[in-house]
């Protein structure tokens, strides 16, 4: 939850916009292009992030 309000935040700012103003969409892909699981679809080995 924590990375989605940073990415977020980080959108709402290089937009100028407020949060509540941000790019779902844009944020769902930049999430899922840092790897994030958003609950769509399950993971796979090649991208799961294994800590």
């Amino acid at each position: 939850m924590g990375q989605a309000a940073g990415t977020a935040a980080d959108l709402a700012l290089g937009a100028g916009v407020t949060s509540a103003a941000v790019d779902v969409a844009e944020l769902e892909r930049r999430l899922e292009g840092e790897g994030a699981y958003l609950g769509t679809a399950l993971p796979t080995a090649s991208t799961a992030i294994v800590h």
